[in-house]
């Protein structure tokens, strides 16, 4: 385990994900927040759990609309949000969507179904928590918690 930087980290996905929504008239909106974000955690490990979620954010939010990322430090907690706009999960389906394979009903796109999970073991493994919920403009919000890294006294 390592100090990482969120901001850093957060950046670096967005850039990818955003160029891979352009070719599908799809945006991101993540403006970086001021100052430190560190968390204790693996670099990749950390990447690969944002990813996950902006990843389906990206794939099922609608042509002509965005996906909003945010960053905020909540009592040395950091808790990023990523919310897209599309249908987002019955109440019924989001105690279920962080299950590895568990595919929402009447989903047509690819994939196996195990980013979330991966994402919950990874946030997890930083003594973190990955949450859902449906958005209150409609979509899914998905928050991931970390623990600050506190900077030492001077």
């Amino acid at each position: 385990m390592e100090d990482v930087d969120l901001v850093e980290v957060v950046s670096l996905v967005v850039d990818d994900v955003r160029f891979e929504g352009r070719s599908q008239d799809k945006s991101v909106r993540w403006n970086p927040p001021e100052g430190l974000f560190r968390v204790r955690g693996l670099a990749d490990v950390l990447r690969s759990a944002v990813e996950n979620v902006l990843r389906n954010a990206i794939a099922h939010t609608p042509k002509h609309t965005r996906v909003d990322v945010s960053l905020e430090n909540s009592g040395g907690t950091a808790k990023l949000h990523i919310r897209d706009r599309g249908v987002g999960v019955s109440d019924e389906q989001m105690d279920r969507i962080f299950e590895p394979f568990y595919r929402c009903s009447g989903e047509r796109r690819g994939g196996a179904g195990i980013g979330l999970a991966i994402t919950q073991t990874a946030a997890a493994l930083m003594n973190g928590t990955v949450e859902a919920s449906s958005a209150p403009e409609g979509g899914l919000l998905v928050t991931l918690k970390l623990p600050l890294v506190r900077s030492p006294a001077h």
